[in-house]
């Protein structure tokens, strides 16, 4: 499969509402793309609703309707993310950035299962690989799909995530989480029972990714890397460090860094 990517390998990027707390968070994801795309890396982002937009819109819907995986309820659930998207687009456009707003049909990725939770099954590789030959930078809101009849369906509230992971391994691409800390933090109660400071794991085996990580990254996405030998980063923006989820577990003795101090220092060397 990847003999149909540019020579450069792909990276998947996923952001969650921990980044996208407002609007103007657009433009720390913008920062990242540019990031990438001056290493030459073709790059694929997934991005998330803004924080809260999800829940207003789950709330609207269970005013009117008692049935929360009608099909409706699973297009009404998508606009939190396509709205990122769009942003980011625009966002990505005002800074010169040359890109590709995409959507779940150009590139066929197929999910099955409950309407408004659906797993991904299938994405077309080489339709991505054309995207990303003639524009390097291709935009996905996170949650988007469609069934094997071609209805839109949602992959749920952690769709950045769960696209992210399946797409990362179909292709071969380097999977980076983007979050508001750099890295996975140890449990509370660890620290806690010996008295250290926090301290983030530089690697984490997927064994024990889902007990450790869930509330960083999504537990779907997790068990599904799992499931298939993927590895991948938690970072956060401007980090090559964070914490690697993949066979073996090691923790670090820094402390976490919040991600906006990360972010801060990497605009003051740019």
């Amino acid at each position: 499969m990847t003999d149909r990517f540019p020579t450069s390998r792909p990276v998947v990027l996923s952001f969650n509402a921990s980044i996208l707390t407002h609007e103007a968070e657009m433009q720390t994801v913008v920062a990242e793309v540019r990031r990438f795309v001056l290493l030459g890396r073709p790059l694929l982002v997934l991005v998330g609703a803004l924080w809260g937009v999800n829940r207003r819109l789950t709330e609207s819907a269970t005013k009117l309707s008692s049935h929360p995986d009608d099909p409706a309820m699973a297009r009404l659930l998508n606009t939190g993310d396509q709205a990122s998207a769009a942003l980011l687009s625009l966002a990505l456009s005002e800074n010169g950035i040359d890109h590709a707003l995409a959507d779940a049909r150009s590139i066929r990725l197929v999910a099955q299962g409950s309407a408004t939770s659906a797993e991904p099954a299938s994405v077309d590789a080489g339709a991505l690989a054309g995207l990303l030959d003639r524009r390097r930078v291709v935009v996905l809101a996170g949650s988007e799909a469609v069934d094997p009849r071609g209805q839109s369906v949602s992959l749920g509230r952690d769709g950045a995530d769960v696209a992210a992971a399946f797409i990362a391994a179909q292709i071969d691409a380097d999977a980076r989480f983007v979050r508001d800390t750099d890295g996975i933090p140890e449990p509370a109660d660890a620290r806690s029972a010996t008295g250290r400071r926090a301290r983030v794991y530089r690697s984490l085996a997927w064994t024990l990714a889902p007990s450790v990580a869930s509330s960083v990254v999504s537990p779907r996405a997790l068990r599904y890397a799992a499931r298939v030998g993927l590895s991948l980063r938690v970072v956060a923006p401007g980090s090559d460090r964070g914490t690697l989820i993949s066979g073996t577990t090691e923790l670090d003795q820094l402390r976490v860094t919040p991600a906006r101090a990360i972010s801060d220092a990497a605009s003051a060397v740019a």
